[in-house]
């Protein structure tokens, strides 16, 4: 799982570090880390020749192994060579050295047999952490598409709430209540009074006027609000708001709104 722990830049500059040895013909064991007998040889090479490395006068730079490799045991070439892209010149004693076969022979057998074991592993190793990467690659993917379709479904919820000609933008707007009615008296911490009401009603007087809200389970607080009032006004005052009241409910009940919108978990979540 070497590869699959990366990050996502870390996880592409590993497969382009990969792509590039494999390309100029190096070694994915010694690129991760494993003591390779050959690079050992090639550093030794470079003492017999006259300078460190070869003096390479057009393309990328070489080194002594790769121009022997290139030369084979009998080589009979000029001082002027062509190695790939690369135009080497070679110094008098380094083009005999090169013509002895005296190179040669010291890196054969090349590459070192114990070196391609660790080759071979090491590209068993990489071809595991590529396939548990491509595993890990293929879940997240599917986390992705599975988080933007519940994305998608947020948004459009969303935007019907708030395209909805009733919901309510200002602050001080409330959800409806859907159920009973209150009978609240219309004064003070209470709230305001409807003109409307007060037209249809009848009614100058707001002491007697009332505001009446749908919900369902407060039959009794109601009828206690209701009886605490009456008790404490004189008679004719109190049959007079019981007929009002009366009336009121038979006109609420049967004009009842149709509920808004079904309240859904985003409004809940955001009352929390």
């Amino acid at each position: 799982m070497w590869l699959a722990n990366l990050s996502i830049s870390e996880f592409s500059t590993e497969l382009s570090n990969h792509l590039s040895v494999l390309n100029e013909g190096g070694s994915i064991a010694f690129g991760r880390g494993e003591n390779l007998t050959s690079n050992s040889l090639s550093k030794s090479l470079e003492s017999l020749f006259s300078i460190k490395v070869p003096s390479v006068s057009e393309g990328p730079p070489l080194t002594w192994t790769s121009v022997v490799l290139f030369a084979g045991p009998q080589f009979e070439g000029p001082a002027q060579l062509r190695v790939g892209t690369s135009s080497v010149e070679l110094s008098e004693n380094d083009l005999r050295l090169l013509r002895s076969g005296r190179p040669w022979r010291f890196l054969f057998p090349w590459p070192d047999k114990d070196d391609c074991q660790k080759e071979l592993q090491s590209n068993d190793t990489v071809l595991q952490e590529l396939v548990d990467a491509r595993r890990v690659i293929s879940e997240v993917l599917e986390q992705i598409s599975l988080v933007e379709q519940h994305l998608r479904t947020h948004q459009d919820l969303v935007s019907q709430l708030s395209g909805n000609k009733d919901h309510v933008n200002n602050r001080g707007g409330a959800l409806p209540l859907d159920g009973a009615q209150y009978a609240l008296p219309n004064q003070g911490a209470f709230g305001l009074v409807s003109s409307t009401e007060q037209e249809s009603s009848g009614y100058q007087d707001s002491s007697s006027a009332y505001t009446t809200v749908q919900h369902a389970s407060n039959d009794r607080s109601v009828q206690t609000v209701n009886e605490e009032l009456n008790d404490s006004a004189p008679p004719e005052v109190a049959i007079a708001r019981n007929d009002l009241q009366r009336a009121g409910s038979c006109t609420e009940s049967d004009a009842r709104p149709e509920p808004r919108l079904h309240a859904s978990d985003f409004i809940q979540g955001l009352s929390e």
